[in-house]
């Protein structure tokens, strides 16, 4: 699953969700060099955990975008192409609510 995101300042990111025990993928823009890609999140497991179990076998690939591109690849996967004047957007909250055994 490969998605973009605008991060501080406007900065897209585009993140790619794969198995934990794969790499990141390779990153390929169709104007501008591939950019630097990093690890920003390994999933968790406690399956075991009898109060909240939870497993999460993912990785989440990270790299951050030109603010201007006509889009690429990640994983063979496309990336869409990214404007400074965008016509649509989508914005999407996030509570902050962590799973505990006691919510």
């Amino acid at each position: 699953f490969v998605y973009v995101v605008l991060g501080r300042g406007g900065q897209p990111l585009a993140r790619a969700i794969v198995s934990s025990a794969d790499s990141c993928p390779d990153i390929y823009l169709l104007d501008a060099p591939a950019p630097a890609v990093r690890v920003r999140a390994v999933g968790q497991s406690a399956a075991g955990d009898v109060e909240a179990p939870h497993d999460f076998p993912v990785k989440v690939c990270e790299a951050e975008l030109p603010k201007e591109t006509r889009g690429g690849t990640w994983g063979g996967r496309p990336l869409p192409e990214l404007t400074i004047h965008p016509v649509r957007y989508t914005l999407v909250g996030d509570s902050g609510l962590r799973v505990k055994p006691k919510n």
